[in-house]
């Protein structure tokens, strides 16, 4: 006959098993559907630029997958801490481009060519990506890099 205490010691330490095992499950099917922020990422030449400097971004495919990406321009701006869109790009192709697994791509961009004013600060560049052949904000993630114009 085992006593009572002992039963509900027993309860109590498979009740906090079965949290630690339910979180440990929860956390590898995260890390396991996740397409990882580091699968796909933008690179800047440098950090640093002015406001009439042609930038060189690189966007590197490191995934096993075909990776579609447009020629949109995302740019953001730091105030207060947060980024806020800095507007809309002047005008870009619709056309998807492919980027093959394990491979990049350089582009050139002169923001003062793309977006009306741009005052000196932090700024944050990103591009639209998917392993989808549409582009839509619902089904792609967004790799960004963050320079700052003087």
């Amino acid at each position: 006959m085992v006593s009572k205490s002992l039963l509900i010691t027993y309860k109590g330490m498979l009740n906090k098993l079965s949290a630690i095992l339910m979180i440990f499950v929860i956390v590898i099917m995260c890390c396991a559907c996740s397409n990882s922020a580091l699968d796909v990422v933008l690179l800047s030449d440098k950090y640093t630029y002015t406001t009439d400097e042609e930038i060189v971004l690189t966007i590197e495919n490191n995934s096993e997958d075909l990776v579609y990406y447009s020629e949109q321009i995302i740019l953001q701006v730091e105030i207060d801490g947060k980024y806020v869109s800095a507007g809309e790009q002047a005008s870009y192709s619709e056309v998807l481009l492919g980027l093959e697994p394990k491979s990049k791509n350089e582009m050139k961009i002169n923001l003062k060519y793309l977006f009306d004013s741009l005052s000196p600060g932090k700024y944050r560049i990103g591009k639209l990506y998917s392993t989808s052949d549409e582009l839509s904000e619902v089904d792609s993630e967004i790799a960004f890099v963050e320079i700052e114009l003087k």
